[in-house]
């Protein structure tokens, strides 16, 4: 199940009631690949906020606001790595559901989990 956020929760400063987040990490090809994500409950309870990010070597190449309350069979987050004149396909999987793990795959296999 997807869950978007609206605007006057999105929108809200304050994100000190709790917070849980996942981090992975792995070298692929010499390339640090790395995908984040962190929850924050709202202070006034109304809510919270939830985002993945995807790096390669440093940069932020893909993004995404959204809370699923079962992690999707998907990939949440996606991005291309070039070596070599090469394209790799790098994703990132979430796994469980009260405990989140990460998952990285490049090209299919996976090659780091948190």
């Amino acid at each position: 199940m997807r869950v978007e956020f609206t605007d006057s929760i999105a929108n809200e400063q304050e994100y000190e009631m709790g917070m849980t987040s996942a981090d992975v990490a792995a070298t692929f090809q010499g390339h640090h690949v790395a995908a984040s994500y962190n929850f924050a409950f709202a202070a006034s309870l109304k809510g919270g906020k939830a985002v993945w990010k995807l790096f390669v070597d440093g940069k932020v190449e893909d993004t995404a606001e959204v809370l699923y309350l079962v992690p999707p069979k998907h990939a949440i987050l996606r991005a291309q790595l070039m070596h070599d004149g090469k394209p790799h396909i790098v994703e990132a999987f979430a796994r469980g559901s009260l405990n989140l793990g990460l998952d990285l795959y490049v090209d299919g296999k996976k090659i780091a989990s948190s």
